[in-house]
């Protein structure tokens, strides 16, 4: 089925529900089904269990890597309209999420989230922005964030590597999880000037919540019953912008360049060897450290003060597994940036 949702996208639990047959009544006939076929598990599917679907028959497998549906490069944004769910008219205002740079706890990466919300008259919330530590986990396939330097909760409330159209256990813990549906379909995101198709992964669970991510750009609707629903309506991802931004307001800019030096990698994917090129825009002692898909550091270097310039630093690819990797490069002044790369089998 082909949707089209038209300057963002307009996705209420309703339509999930109704897209994966999800009714109050054909849950309560399934539910004890999922207990005997699928074991409960805290965000996670496990290894070879036998996933539900509600038309019978077998899931259909996802070969998107989990990562794309939310991608965590610093300088990503999005922004969503807010209103009541089933009541589109009413304006509740903006929720502005930015990916805003990268940090170390305990030795393991993670991106800086920060979200702030604003009312229908563009003023912020009087508790300002939050900002959150998270990063995606390759082997729980899901976004982990973290307070007091632990990862206390989920970021994203299902694991994004499940088969489509499955039933699986995710969110709460081994005790409490909840049961949800995913699915998928394909749509067209539209923004002024700007349309393209998307393959997304929808999830609808028991307690009224559903959340759908469109590989390669992320969230892009959230909605709770008897609560709130997020709709995108702009969008940055790898510095490519879709709509038009509101915020952030022209007396809160956003964090400034600051000459900072440009990290780029190449060829990507790579398997021989990678090349990480480097353009310093002023003397720096900058350091360099390659991090896997769980975070870890495997890989650093001192470059030690580069004069203003291009620079090259070749990596041999026999040191690196195949799968997700992240370069980060950073410095005293400039602080650091990262990119990810692909090591091929």
């Amino acid at each position: 089925m082909s949707v089209s949702y038209c300057g963002g996208i307009t996705l209420t639990s309703a339509m999930i529900a109704h897209r994966f047959l999800l009714s109050g009544f054909l849950l309560l006939i399934l539910a004890p089904m999922a207990w005997a076929q699928v074991p409960p598990v805290a965000n996670a599917p496990v290894p070879g269990a036998d996933f539900l679907r509600a038309d019978g028959g077998d899931p259909e497998p996802d070969t998107t890597a989990p990562w794309r549906y939310y991608p965590l490069e610093i300088g990503n944004a999005w922004e969503y309209d807010r209103h009541p769910t089933g009541l589109p008219h009413i304006d509740l205002g903006t929720r502005r999420v930015d990916i805003e740079k990268d940090t170390l706890i305990n030795d393991t990466r993670y991106v800086i989230l920060r979200s702030l919300y604003y009312d229908e008259n563009g003023e912020p919330w009087h508790n300002g922005p939050s900002r959150t530590p998270i990063r995606f986990d390759t082997l729980a396939a899901a976004v982990y964030g973290a307070v007091n330097n632990e990862d206390p909760y989920y970021e994203t409330p299902c694991p994004l590597d499940v088969p489509f159209d499955a039933m699986v256990l995710c969110g709460g813990n081994e005790d409490d999880p909840f049961y949800t549906y995913g699915g998928y379909d394909e749509g067209t995101l539209s923004f002024p000037d700007t349309s393209f198709a998307v393959t997304y992964k929808g999830y609808a669970n028991t307690i009224g919540f559903t959340t759908s991510y469109a590989a390669g750009y992320g969230q892009f609707a959230l909605s709770f019953d008897n609560g709130d629903t997020l709709v995108l309506e702009y969008m940055r991802i790898d510095g490519v912008e879709y709509g038009a931004p509101q915020f952030p307001l022209s007396d809160e800019p956003a964090p400034p360049e600051m000459n900072r030096p440009r990290l780029d990698a190449y060829p990507n994917p790579f398997r021989d060897h990678l090349t990480v090129s480097l353009v310093v825009t002023q003397p720096e002692a900058l350091r360099l450290a390659v991090f896997d898909a769980r975070g870890r550091r495997v890989y650093e270097r001192s470059l030690g003060v580069l004069p203003s310039g291009r620079h090259e630093v070749v990596l041999d690819g026999s040191a690196f597994f195949p799968g997700l990797y992240f370069i980060r490069l950073s410095g005293v002044e400039s602080g650091a940036r990262s990119r990810p790369v692909v090591r091929l089998r």
